[in-house]
């Protein structure tokens, strides 16, 4: 995988990352026991489309999903998908370091494993 590429997918990454990010702090006033049925529904819907973070939220998705198209234009369909792993690494980070979430120890050791599996994928 070329320096590149894998730029290209960590940024992707860090847009995922920050779109969950935003979604989360968007969101986190809302009280999903408010929402139900059909009504509460398109209420809900109606309040989250009023949200300024979540627009921006919007706006990382598409810049994430052209740099996306730019990595699949350059690189084997094989070795970019699994790459984007990389994005449950820089989430779990988000939580942890900005969210202030516990983040327990086998999910440590999960995103330890993900990252030894990109990298075993990064040389073959």
């Amino acid at each position: 995988m070329s320096l590149k590429i894998f730029l290209l997918i960590a940024f992707r990454g860090i847009c995922s990352a920050y779109e969950q990010l935003l979604f989360k702090r968007g969101t986190n006033s809302l009280d999903s026991q408010e929402f139900k049925g059909a009504s509460g529904f398109f209420r809900f819907i109606s309040l989250i489309l009023r949200m300024p973070r979540i627009w921006l939220a919007f706006l990382v998705i598409a810049i994430g999903w052209t740099v996306w198209f730019v990595v699949l234009s350059s690189a084997d369909l094989s070795l970019a998908a699994p790459a984007t792993s990389m994005e449950y690494i820089a989430i779990l980070g988000v939580a942890y370091f900005l969210l202030k979430e516990n983040i327990c120890r086998r999910r440590i050791i999960g995103a330890l494993l993900v990252l030894i599996g990109i990298c075993f994928l990064a040389v073959s």
